[in-house]
Parts: structure tokens; C-alpha cells; sequence
């Protein structure tokens, strides 16, 4: 049971999650240093099947454990949103978990302050960001068990990079931040969660130890199917562009994984964005998207008219908003809800008016005027979320770049463009 809720809630286990829960609880008890390798086990979970439940049902087990001694859990995250929807999750389950200490860690200083010298138990939630080169020991203890959701992602680069300076030839020596987590935590048991097992993950965290594939979650209800539908030849490029396109992706399938290779590929990167988002592509993509999105509705296809349109760069999302806007601009209106739909005396208090279409990035400093103001606070994209995931709210389509994109749970989404 949740410590605060609405409405009377239960979370029951489901069976992917229980045994997937249990058999990683087993392998951290056979990995704990110092006989163990200190490899929990990598856990493989189809995206959208509830593995940060299954983390939750997983750091009850060892808080309740009498092996373990009251453990000090570290949830790792390699995104601020992940981090935050995480957070939120675990800091109202603290009846269940057992320890009243569940703690996002807010900054470099707040990590040292939390773990250093810490005898035992808590659950402290951070980004993997937080472990730089000036981390250094934060505990020796053997009973810490790190869980790394999106392992796959930025949390195993633990070996040294050599780059060399392509005009001054000197040669610089780094690593990555997993590399300063074990270093501050040489004891600690690792444990990775992924949909993308791939075989660097496995050589930092150990084998597989249970799995949940994206067919089995179709087939137990769990996820739903996904239907591709191309639409490239709507908004087709001119040959001289197409030709363009194809060169960059020769060039990146070519390319090797040293810095300097990067660093060029960021500069095709940019050329790709200017490509992508030529304005006269844009308008024929806003064209396409809207008479798209409005068939079905029209045709009673979506579940409530939830879309989230994923664009490569800002620029391009500020862009294309702005066309969208030029050619639908009822869409822009501020409304409680859409027409037809009928609120209770409680939901006209809570829901607030919004437009149809939001943008939802992070505020730059280089942002103009109207964008730096369309975009808000932290707090601001905050109530954006609830708004999305309430299927009574005006907030439709949310243009986003590489926000929610991973972890976010709205039911009545139903298209991805």
C-alpha cells in the first residue's frame, strides 16, 4: 500500500516481478564481497513491463533481510526524469520498504554527506552524474547493493579513454562515471536493470539472472503491440537532401568510437539537424501531423487523443511547434478540457486550462524570449506531467525532444510520431 494515495490503492506483485525479484535477491547474496564478485546480476525487463516495481519489491527483500544487516541501498539513474519519477515512487512506499530514510540526493556535496560514514541502512536515489573524479571513498561496507536502472546506457564505462588532441597531439586520460561509483563504493554489490542487455553491461554487472521479453508482456496484457506506420514519403526531401542524409549515415556506420571520431560525428550531427530541419520539410510535416492526428480522432482510433511528437534537436521542436501553430491555431486556445467533456466540482478545482500542444524541454540559457518563457521551471514541467497523464486534461500533444521518452507511464498515449 502506497503512504499517501487519493484514492484506496493496492500494488500487487505480479509474477515476472516476484520471481524476477527473488531470484536477483538470491544472486546478491552469492555475489557480496568479500567471496563474491560483487556482481549482482543483470535483469533484462521489456520496456514498460514495471521494472522499477520490481526495484521496489527487490529493495524490500534486502531491507528485510537479517543476512544482509540492514543494507544501504543506492538506486542509480542516468536521467533527472527517471530520477524524479523513481524518487517519488520509492519515497511513498517507506511503510513498505521498511526504512524511513528514502532520500533523493540533490548534488555532489549531498552524496558525500549521505553515504560517508554512514553505518547502515537508507535508500538514496541520485543520477549517475553525482560520481565525479573528486567522489572519492564514501564506504567500504560490503551490505550496500547498487541498483542501476537503464544500465546499459551510462553506467558501464568503466575503463580509461585516451584521447589524443587532434592539433596539439597531447594526450589526455579519462573515465566515466561508473568508474568513480566503484571507486567510491569498492565493496558494494551491483545490480542492472535494462531492456537492452548488451554484452558491456554484462561484463560490469554479471549474467542475466531472470528476463521478461516484450512478447511475453504482449502476450500476458502487460504492454501492448506496436504498429509501425511509415510515413516518410509524406514529407519526402528533395534528392540533393535524401543524398545528404545517406552520406551521414555511411559516415556513422563507418565511424570508430574514439573521441576525435565523436567529436566529428557532433559536427555531421549538426548538418543532419539542418537538414531535418529544413522549413519548407517542417511545414509539410505540420501539414502531415495534423490532418494524421485529426483522421483519428475523427475515426474514434485513439484511446483519448493523447500524441507525443519526438524531435531530433530544440530547434527544430521550436520550429515545428510554430508551424503547427500557424496552421492550427485552435489547437493553441486555452481550455479546461476539450469540448464535449464533462469535469466534476472537484476536477474544475484541480485541472488547470491549458493549450492542446505544449513543448516540454528544459529552459537553455541561449533561449530566446519566447521560448525560455513557453518552456517554465522545473515545477512548471512538473504539472505538465500530470496534466498529460490525465486523460480529462486539454493537454494533448506534447512536443518533446529527449524528455520523457523512457520510464514515463501514460495509459492513454497511444501514438509516438
Amino acid at each position: 500500500f502506497p503512504d499517501k494515495a487519493k484514492h484506496e490503492v493496492k500494488i500487487c506483485c505480479r509474477y515476472p516481478q516476484y520471481y524476477a525479484a527473488r531470484k536477483l535477491y538470491y544472486s546478491i547474496k552469492q555475489a557480496r564481497k568479500p567471496f563474491g564478485s560483487g556482481k549482482g546480476g543483470t535483469y533484462f525487463g521489456a520496456t514498460g513491463c514495471g521494472k522499477s516495481y520490481t526495484m521496489q519489491f527487490l529493495t524490500r527483500l534486502l531491507m528485510k533481510s537479517v543476512e544482509f544487516a540492514s543494507p544501504t541501498i543506492v538506486l542509480i539513474t542516468d536521467r533527472t526524469d527517471l530520477d524524479d519519477q523513481l524518487s517519488a515512487q520509492m519515497c511513498n512506499a517507506k511503510n513498505y520498504i521498511g526504512d524511513d530514510t528514502i532520500v533523493p540526493v540533490t548534488s555532489r556535496e549531498d552524496l558525500r554527506n549521505q553515504l560517508a560514514g554512514r553505518n547502515s541502512g537508507g535508500v538514496f536515489l541520485t543520477t549517475i552524474h553525482k560520481f565525479t573524479e573528486d567522489t572519492e571513498l564514501l564506504s567500504e561496507r560490503n551490505n550496500i547493493i547498487c541498483i542501476s536502472d537503464e544500465a546499459h546506457r551510462s553506467q558501464v564505462n568503466l575503463d580509461q579513454k585516451v584521447i589524443v588532441d587532434k592539433e596539439s597531439g597531447k594526450v589526455r586520460k579519462t573515465y566515466g562515471f561508473a568508474k568513480y561509483l566503484h571507486d567510491s563504493l569498492p565493496n558494494a554489490t551491483y545490480v542492472g536493470f535494462t531492456g537492452t542487455p548488451i554484452d558491456a553491461t554484462l561484463d560490469v554487472f554479471g549474467e542475466v539472472i531472470d528476463s521478461y521479453t516484450m512478447t511475453e508482456s504482449v502476450q500476458d496484457e502487460i504492454t501492448v503491440r506496436i504498429v509501425y506506420e511509415g510515413r516518410a514519403a509524406k514529407v519526402i526531401l528533395d534528392s540533393s537532401k535524401l543524398e545528404e542524409v545517406e552520406k551521414y549515415y555511411e559516415e556513422c556506420a563507418n565511424a570508430g568510437t574514439n573521441e576525435w571520431q565523436i567529436d566529428e560525428s557532433k559536427k555531421a550531427t549538426a548538418t543532419m539537424n539542418a537538414v531535418l530541419g529544413d522549413e519548407d520539410r517542417l511545414k509539410a510535416l505540420a501539414e502531415d501531423f495534423a490532418k494524421h492526428y485529426e483522421k483519428r480522432v475523427a475515426e474514434g482510433s485513439t484511446v483519448k487523443g493523447k500524441a507525443m511528437f519526438v524531435c531530433a534537436s530544440r530547434e527544430i521542436a521550436w520550429d515545428f511547434y510554430r508551424q503547427l501553430k500557424a496552421i492550427r491555431p485552435a489547437w493553441f486556445e486555452v481550455k479546461q478540457a476539450p469540448d464535449g467533456v464533462v469535469l466534476t466540482e472537484q476536477e474544475q478545482k484541480e485541472l488547470p486550462p491549458s493549450e492542446m500542444v505544449k513543448m516540454v524541454m528544459t529552459r537553455g540559457k541561449d533561449d530566446d524570449e519566447a521560448l525560455y518563457d513557453l518552456l517554465g521551471t522545473k515545477e512548471y514541467r512538473k504539472e505538465l506531467d500530470k496534466q498529460f497523464k490525465n486523460a480529462k486534461s486539454n493537454f494533448k500533444i506534447a512536443i518533446v525532444v529527449d524528455m520523457w521518452l523512457t520510464g514515463f507511464d501514460v495509459p492513454e498515449l497511444d501514438t509516438i510520431y
